[in-house]
């Protein structure tokens, strides 16, 4: 009886050191995805910003 119980806390302990493994690689996934997201987010702003001044520029020569 007192093993069955110390098989039981083993494997809780296992358990426990398993999913705090889980929870690391989640967290450092989710890390990465932002970065990415973030890198990205940048680039379609900058894009954005360039399509917006090139069509203010041809605005202008019309205009002209």
């Amino acid at each position: 009886m007192v093993e069955e119980r110390r098989k039981k806390i083993e494997l809780g302990i296992k358990g426990g050191e398993k999913a705090e493994q889980i929870i690391k690689q989640v967290e450092q996934e989710k890390t990465r995805i932002i970065k990415e997201a973030d890198v990205q987010a940048v680039a379609i702003i900058s894009a954005a910003e360039r399509n917006a001044q090139k069509k203010a520029q041809e605005i202008a020569l019309q205009a002209d």
